[in-house]
């Protein structure tokens, strides 16, 4: 093993993950709802108890009994900020630092003792292999993140000059043989770990049916944020049923 490479012992530690691929998660779940992508929002609006969305092209969506918020911090307060002072001050406070990831596709298997491992004294803080995966379509495909520290000082650089960097990085960290890939891309990750992340499960205003949610609420990582969801949709039946209660 290549220095300042920690192998990850799968065995030991248990790892789930969506078949045929991660999105697999959400597609379930979806099943049924009338889902909009490829829609950029840009504002939302409250009107006799009720919330309007309106995206980047002034198409307007609505009315909502309630309405819940899972972008990152800095663009939920752009969205909800002039609506509830309690969730903008709470959303003010978090901070989140970036990631480039790099996506690797080889042509010839790496002869390597591991399918992940964390990556230290470099630029790279963790590569994976994606195909060791159950149901992956795509063989001998690895995954790149990169350390914080280094993220921030290369943020705005070229996604080109960041490709080649790290995959050279890549190669070093292996101790392989180097290979043209046959695919290679990488991604900037602005948003990709809460620093601080807040320590309630959720931001909930039910007098006005308003949540938001992420893994920045209440611990880090996928199972943050599917346990800050479900704070947040519960929270907010919750209120729907005082309310109609009340009324």
């Amino acid at each position: 093993m290549a220095r300042g490479v920690t192998a990850e012992l799968l065995e030991q530690n248990i790892r789930f993950v969506g078949v045929p691929g991660m999105s697999a998660i959400a597609k379930s779940l979806s099943i049924g709802l009338d889902v909009r992508t490829e829609c950029a929002v840009q504002a939302i609006r409250r009107n006799d108890d009720r919330w309007h969305v309106e995206d980047a092209e002034g198409a307007m969506y609505g009315p909502f009994d309630a309405l819940i918020v899972t972008a990152p911090p800095l663009q939920t307060l752009a969205l909800v900020g002039g609506h509830s002072t309690m969730m903008a001050l709470a959303l003010s406070r978090v901070r989140m630092s970036p990631c480039w990831a790099v996506i690797l596709q080889l042509k010839e298997m790496l002869q390597v003792a591991f399918d992940a491992a964390f990556v230290h004294e470099s630029p790279l803080a963790w590569i994976a292999r994606n195909d060791s995966k159950p149901q992956r379509q795509t063989g001998n495909c690895w995954t790149l993140h990169t350390t914080e520290d280094w993220s921030l000082v290369h943020l705005d650089q070229s996604a080109d000059d960041v490709t080649r960097t790290l995959v050279d990085e890549f190669w070093r960290t292996v101790a392989q043989p180097t290979q043209l890939p046959e695919f290679v891309a990488a991604h900037r990750w602005r948003y990709a770990r809460p620093i601080e992340p807040l320590p309630q499960r959720c931001l909930l205003d039910s007098a006005i049916g308003l949540a938001a949610c992420g893994d920045w609420c209440g611990g880090p990582r996928i199972e943050g944020a599917f346990l800050s969801g479900l704070a947040a949709a519960n929270g907010l039946l919750d209120g729907i049923g005082e309310r109609a209660t009340i009324s």
